[in-house]
């Protein structure tokens, strides 16, 4: 199949006009001033450039992907913690949600953890 006679949209001012006269012709379609080795030299360097292009945004992503396959490895709370009842007393619940107010998700069950660590760490001395 030839391209002689196709027109491509860089070939048109706007949408749906003609081709403006000043324009040349592409670089080795029917135009004898330029050779394919220059077409060649040319598509070799666009090519080239638009590997760098790709290995940039490769490498900036190359961060957020690496945080996001971790992330979707990471354990999940159910695989990491039991959930067990206690009864604790109404006035250490009080303030334990007075305490979690303002602060994130995942307060409460970090703060009973570290405490119950401690505890059990200094009972565990003592023996």
């Amino acid at each position: 199949m030839s391209n002689k006679g196709r027109r491509s949209l860089a070939d048109f001012d706007s949408f749906g006009s003609e081709p403006s006269p000043q324009q040349p012709n592409k670089i080795g379609v029917n135009n004898p001033d330029h050779s394919q080795s220059d077409n060649s030299r040319n598509n070799n360097s666009v090519t080239e450039q638009s590997n760098v292009i790709v290995k940039q945004v490769h490498e900036s992503d190359s961060g957020f992907l690496q945080a996001y396959e971790e992330k979707t490895k990471r354990k999940t709370i159910e695989q990491t913690h039991t959930r067990q009842t206690y009864l604790i007393q109404n006035d250490l619940i009080k303030r334990l949600e007075n305490l979690a107010i303002n602060k994130g998700r995942g307060f409460k069950t970090y703060l009973v953890n570290h405490a119950i660590n401690k505890v059990l760490e200094e009972l565990e001395e003592e023996e």
